[in-house]
């Protein structure tokens, strides 16, 4: 585990010298290696052998990563929860729904959303951890979503169903700050819509430059339409093997819910004060049209059934 440990710090330090703010949009923040603490990442092949694992298991599932690794996938999960994610996986390729997983971990039972997509050749596991095994069904989503919903119904202009959108979001999700950030043609950036707590200085009309979100990181909000940061000071976990061995490449994290953000953009957080962070792409005709941005002074912690309201609307 040291060595692991060795080869992350490695990694991270090789990012931050090659890397500056005057090349930051050269970054590969699609390949980072790393995941946020709060789940667990496993890589497997078409057959379900795990291929790689974020070096948290132990910590998180009481199992040590090199006892995972070019195991089967039931070996962790269990033959029925294994089978539940390839029956669901293969009905709907394109969108798996988390699937409420359970781990018995020193005989206790931990909760956990699995959710699952594919990235070329691998098929990307995520378990994040969850408080119950309460599972929200039609009747809950449409409760949370329908007055939201009439509401954008009844706006007659973008300005409105913006205003609309941040006051909805920020009830949701009760972070501190919710703003509508709108693209220019040149790629520059304006907040056009914002609900905040009250005494919380207004960003509403502040412009920014195309650079304050770099090329790469727009590209991504196209690919994934939520990203979640629940505690900006985290500290990083990392993958091993560095290298998948079926691609022999870093992995490619475009799609995960986990991966770990640039730490440009963190120190970028830091510096306004923010705790944690959900971003939500607007995209019009296959192109980034904007973004919703909400912040909160704490870290805070939003369950997945609360962040895909907030997708769907």
């Amino acid at each position: 585990m040291e060595s692991i440990s060795a080869d992350i710090s490695t990694a991270i330090k090789s990012t931050e010298r090659d890397i500056d703010l005057t090349n930051c949009d050269r970054e590969p923040i699609h390949t980072p290696n790393l995941i946020q603490p709060h789940g667990v990442l496993l890589a497997v092949s078409d057959d379900y052998q795990i291929l790689q694992v974020s070096i948290n298991t132990a910590s998180m599932l009481g199992v040590e990563p090199n006892a995972l690794l070019n195991q089967p996938l039931d070996k962790l999960l269990g033959k029925e929860q294994t089978k539940a994610i390839q029956k669901c996986w293969t009905a709907n390729s394109d969108n798996v729904s988390p699937i409420l997983i359970e781990i018995l971990k020193e005989g206790k039972t931990l909760f956990f959303h699995g959710i699952v997509h594919r990235q070329g050749k691998i098929i990307i596991i995520e378990l994040e951890l969850c408080q119950d095994r309460v599972k929200r069904d039609f009747f809950d989503f449409y409760s949370l979503v329908k007055s939201p919903v009439d509401r954008l119904n009844k706006t007659a202009t973008l300005e409105q169903l913006c205003e609309a959108i941040a006051t909805e979001i920020k009830q949701i999700t009760q972070f501190n700050r919710v703003m509508v950030y709108r693209f220019n043609s040149d790629g520059a950036g304006t907040v056009i819509a914002e609900a905040a707590d009250q005494g919380l200085e207004t960003y509403l009309g502040l412009n920014y430059p195309a650079t304050d979100i770099p090329r790469q990181a727009k590209h991504l909000f196209t690919l994934k339409q939520l990203r979640l940061i629940p505690d900006v000071a985290y500290e990083p976990v990392g993958i091993t093997p560095e290298l998948n061995p079926l691609t022999g490449e870093l992995l490619d994290m475009s799609l995960t819910v986990l991966r770990s953000v640039s730490p440009f953009h963190v120190e970028y957080l830091n510096n306004m004060g923010v705790g944690a962070t959900l971003v939500i792409s607007l995209v019009k005709d296959k192109q980034l049209w904007g973004l919703i941005s909400c912040h909160n002074n704490t870290p805070k912690t939003l369950p997945y059934e609360v962040r895909t309201v907030c997708e769907f609307i």
